[in-house]
């Protein structure tokens, strides 16, 4: 394991225990640093990268940010057709 994906699994980790503890702006915080951390270490088109933004939008949702879940799925259907 390299330093990178070890923050990005911490990273995550603590994003799933606010979440469970419905701390959801704290676990925003979190998942975009472990999003960050994916884009910079594996790229936009990687298969981990492309869950992770669509997990964010599944939290956005949770919070009422459709708006913002609107747009990150554009997004992420256009990283996607870029793989296909």
């Amino acid at each position: 394991l390299t330093i990178i994906s070890i923050i990005i699994t911490v990273s995550a980790d603590v994003y799933i225990f606010n979440i469970f503890i419905g701390k959801y702006e704290e676990a925003f915080l979190y998942y975009n640093e472990a999003l960050d951390s994916r884009r910079s270490e594996l790229g936009n088109t990687h298969p981990d990268t492309l869950t992770s933004i669509n997990n964010m939008g599944l939290l956005l949702s949770n919070q009422g940010k459709f708006i913002i879940v609107i747009i990150l799925y554009v997004i992420l259907v256009l990283l996607v057709s870029k793989v296909s």
